[in-house]
């Protein structure tokens, strides 16, 4: 009630069933689970689409109620098709095959859809096929803002409604303040301290054996939980002011939880992790009811369904396998869970050592307020300690220099702002041995706010976060400071790093040459043909923020470079090294080193600047100490700085197999030609009647399988087809017709003739149905849309 006061006051008139647990680790599963209360049958594979999953409460109450769905991966809901309509179009498709075959003489009749290899469904093309669980993606923009829209939805209606919303929080990534502010620049990967993607079959959830960027990671899942606390507060309120609390039936749930355990998974269930893993909250507020009851009943999500039938007093079609939370049948003596390979676990029922879970978060962070979580760390002694008081010494020569990032943040700190960099990020220099991790204090405005260590399984013992309290800072320019740490923790020593030679400004000598400054006295000499790289840029999804992305790599050394870093007129706003994989750089050197050649930075521009009248700049600095700056894109909705330096051309060098996602990372964008909006946070809308990508590629040995992953735009009885001519060079090679007003995997299959000896091409999508949504009445956007995007990938058929 102190940390998560809201979700308290919510279970003080409800029931809370702590015994609660998911019947899957998987959301793909898990979450039908919740809406049809039957377990997962293993080897069916079932989708979270309507066709796999036809019986749920969705279809239930679609007759009654008035659905206000807000699905996330899942395709459930019923929308405005019924099952029966939808079994009905499908007969009608079939028999106007049927019809033509037997209509038209042989010559025109075979191109049509054959009706000899199945028994129905013959309009469905090749490339139609079922979909896979990895088309399913979540869409992970604004999630807090979609939670507040969803509460603004729920108002009061004639009849009765069912309001439904799947939240991607708290889950990770963590960047949320528990009051809703978003804390930290963008990261990649996600999480750190995991296995991550690999080659040697091991789970890319599983943390590593250092338990610091596993603590760090629980840290900032906990602060998450504290902003979910609040949204469900300002649901429980708006239900209130709307006169909806009282006799709404209000049901909190999860799909499944998460592990913070060094060595084992964040994710899949093992023997030693299933109390994070299955156990869930599971908060049930009965129409008027007035007074709470815990229980600790063995309840799972396969009896969600059946309680609410329970209290509506309703009834399904269907056996379910489970059982009203609030009825008199006798407990079940243990508890099953499924993992996404099918295989099934059993439990006791009481999850022996989940307490032993809770007393590790306790030792960890406390039983207080949220505020107590900023006091964790290895020397928790140090914190709230003011500079001044405290005797410092002097640098060593051979101690390491610290480099922060995202210091511009720190010198235009807006308090009113939906931003806040509260983790304090950056590297040490030269990384630390493996075997000893570098502690460190970190002061906001004289006052040591965390203490951090690096970790050897986080960029080699080279990386170090630590999260400072909101409190620390004030409006205008803050100081924050980096110390080294050594000695016991009963009698810490303070010591200075060593100063860093980072990149200050750019100069330019009376000889015109250009250099860039160093702290102190060095610089480095910028010179053309050093570097070759691309870069993309423009506004992030918080206003006032911008990003510069892409991917640089040494081309005289055939290496990764030092640092990238970007200028606004001639000043240094921020620098970082290059940190994930671009697989341009493989296939022009042919080196496994390169695939880490990407990097995105995030800074704010002066206040006293304006975007028509700021130059920005990106240069690489090499190992060798030469500085050189990076190819701009052609068009002014990739690169809104400095309109000067746009026209350059360049072509990307892409990988058979890579999918290309359409979203605000800088990775897309140099494939881009003509008729795209700017990437959004998950996808990419096609503007006007054709849109381009510009490729280079091997040239295929055979034929290629082209997969889109889109929505077409639709409007319902006055635009119900998106046609798709597909062009390769300006040969056609295909059609898909979009009819379907949710995103589909689309696939068509290209000889390998159809492709360019010399390897660049240019793939065109032509929507001839576009239109703009102001146009036919469906919104107030006059731009013409055809797709929205999220993925493109080209691999051998």
């Amino acid at each position: 009630p102190v940390r998560y006061p809201n979700l308290a006051a919510l279970a003080e008139e409800a029931h809370w069933f702590r015994n609660a647990t998911t019947v899957s680790e998987g959301t793909l599963i898990s979450l039908p689970v919740i809406l049809d209360g039957l377990y997962p049958v293993p080897g069916q594979n079932r989708l979270p689409t309507l066709s796999d999953h036809p019986r749920s409460l969705f279809t239930l109450l679609s007759r009654s109620h008035e659905l206000n769905i807000h699905e996330n991966i899942s395709q459930l809901a019923p929308g405005h098709v019924s099952p029966r309509d939808l079994q009905l179009s499908s007969l009608l498709s079939d028999l106007k095959v049927v019809y033509l075959h037997l209509l038209l003489p042989v010559d025109l009749a075979s191109s049509l859809p054959p009706v000899t290899e199945s028994w129905k469904d013959f309009a469905d093309s090749p490339e139609a096929e079922p979909r896979r669980w990895t088309d399913f993606d979540a869409d992970w923009a604004e999630r807090g803002k979609k939670f507040q829209q969803f509460i603004e939805s729920i108002q009061p209606s004639a009849g009765p409604g069912l309001h439904f919303l799947h939240s991607m929080l708290p889950h990770a990534s963590w960047k949320y303040l528990p009051d809703g502010r978003l804390y930290t620049l963008y990261e990649r990967p996600g999480v750190a301290g995991v296995v991550g993607p690999n080659h040697d079959g091991v789970d890319v959830n599983q943390w590593k054996e250092d338990e610091w960027p596993v603590i760090q990671a629980y840290q900032r899942h906990l602060l998450q939980v504290s902003y979910v606390d609040k949204l469900v507060g300002d649901l429980v309120a708006h239900l209130r002011e709307q006169g909806l609390y009282d006799q709404s039936l209000l049901v909190l749930t999860s799909d499944h939880g998460t592990a913070f355990r060094s060595g084992d998974s964040r994710r899949l269930v093992t023997s030693t992790n299933y109390p994070g893993i299955v156990s869930i909250p599971l908060i049930i507020k009965e129409p008027f009811q007035r007074e709470g009851q815990t229980s600790d009943r063995n309840v799972e999500t396969i009896d969600i369904l059946p309680t609410i039938l329970d209290v509506l007093g309703a009834e399904v079609s269907w056996p379910l396998d489970g059982v009203s939370a609030l009825g008199t049948q006798p407990a079940r003596l243990e508890k099953t869970t499924f993992s996404d390979k099918g295989q099934r676990f059993k439990f006791e029922a009481g999850l022996p050592h989940r307490d032993e879970f809770l007393q590790r978060q306790i030792d960890l962070f406390g039983s207080r307020g949220w505020m107590e979580l900023f006091k964790m760390g290895p020397y928790r002694s140090l914190a709230g300690k003011k500079l001044a008081d405290l005797p410092i010494r002097r640098a060593r020569p051979n101690d390491p220099s610290v480099e922060l990032e995202g210091t511009n943040f720190f010198e235009n700190v807006d308090l009113s702002s939906s931003f806040l960099l509260c983790l304090v990020r950056g590297r040490i220099q030269p990384p630390a041995d493996t075997g000893s991790p570098v502690h460190l204090a970190v002061a906001a405005n004289g006052v040591i706010r965390a203490t951090t260590r690096t970790s050897p399984a986080v960029e080699g013992n080279r990386l170090f976060t630590a999260l400072v309290d909101p409190a620390a800072f004030r409006d205008g320019s803050n100081r924050v400071e980096v110390l080294l740490i050594e000695g016991s923790e009963n009698q810490p020593v303070l010591r200075y790093p060593r100063q860093p030679y980072s990149p200050t400004a750019l100069h330019i000598t009376d000889g015109g040459k250009e250099f860039l400054a160093l702290q102190g006295e060095a610089s480095v000499p910028v010179q053309p043909g050093v570097v070759q790289g691309w870069v993309v840029g423009g506004e992030t999804e918080t206003p006032e923020r911008y990003y510069v992305g892409g991917w640089v790599v040494d081309q005289q050394a055939r290496a990764l470079v030092s640092s990238v870093v970007a200028l606004v007129n001639g000043e240094v706003v921020v620098s970082g090294p290059s940190q994930f994989e671009r697989p341009e750089a493989v296939k022009m050197f042919e080196e496994p080193l390169l695939l880490r050649s990407g990097f995105h930075l995030e800074f704010q521009l002066p206040r006293h600047v304006t975007l028509e009248t700021t130059e920005v700049r990106v240069l690489a600095i090499t190992q060798e100490g030469a500085a050189g700056e990076l190819h701009y894109p052609r068009e002014l909705k990739y690169w809104p700085f400095s309109p000067s330096q746009l026209g350059v051309d360049f072509t990307p060098t892409y990988s058979w197999g890579e999918t290309l996602i359409f979203r605000q990372d800088g990775l897309i964008a140099s494939y881009l030609q003509d008729g795209w909006a700017s990437p959004s946070a998950g996808m990419t809308w096609s503007t006007g009647d054709r849109a381009t990508l510009r490729f280079q590629v091997e040239s295929p040995q055979a034929p290629v399988l082209l997969e889109a992953f889109f929505k077409p735009f639709l409007a319902p009885g006055q635009l119900d087809l998106q046609r798709v001519q597909v062009y390769l060079s300006g040969q056609a090679v295909g059609e898909w017709r979009a009819s379907i007003n949710s995103f589909e995997t689309y696939r068509l299959e290209i000889g390998a003739g159809s492709f360019p000896k010399n390897g660049v091409f240019i793939l065109e999508f032509r929507t001839p149905d576009s239109a703009a949504p102001a146009a036919l009445g469906a919104g107030a956007d006059q731009r013409v849309l055809g797709l929205a995007m999220v993925w493109v990938r080209l691999r051998p058929s």
